[in-house]
């Protein structure tokens, strides 16, 4: 599957042209979109496996207004993105930074906005000597496979997997 099934699915909904929004819904086929399968409250697998939270609600709603159809679906972040980028599925949420610009197409009005933070053990002092990026370094920096957002604003300090060094 290649670009072709999302150059399908856009002509589907322009031939169609939402005239009768009914059909939308009824002819496309669904749009596939994938999540950080573990992103609690964001996006994670419920007790039956089905992908539930912040974003999959987000998108719901844009499917109501629009109608379009979408199947849900969690994977690791980096598979989830490569998924996207090689076509075998059609969207995703997240941010929006250049490489993933190379091959997805971005909305100008974010489903969600989330407010980024420094996070430190409580009794831990050195947070004070922090003034500058370059201060950073003195800590190790965690990160999820396929956190584009840490590595392209991060670029100073040593980034690093959860469990992977």
């Amino acid at each position: 599957m290649t670009t072709d099934r999302r150059q399908f699915l856009l002509a589907t909904m322009a031939a169609i042209g939402c005239a009768e929004p009914l059909l939308c819904a009824a002819s496309a086929p669904a749009i596939r979109m994938a999540y950080y399968e573990n992103y609690p409250p964001f996006s994670v697998r419920d007790a039956d496996g089905r992908m539930v939270g912040a974003l999959i609600d987000g998108v719901e709603i844009v499917g109501r207004i629009a109608n379009l159809v979408f199947e849900h679906q969690g994977y690791p972040w980096a598979r989830a993105q490569a998924m996207v980028e090689s076509g075998a599925l059609d969207g995703f949420c997240t941010t929006n930074i250049p490489t993933r610009r190379a091959y997805a197409d971005f909305c100008s009005t974010p489903i969600l906005i989330e407010r980024f933070g420094v996070f430190h053990r409580a009794n831990d002092k050195r947070i004070l000597n922090i003034h500058s990026l370059k201060d950073f370094r003195a800590f190790n920096q965690g990160s999820y496979f396929g956190g584009g957002y840490p590595l392209a604003h991060l670029v100073l300090v040593k980034v690093t997997a959860a469990g992977k060094q």
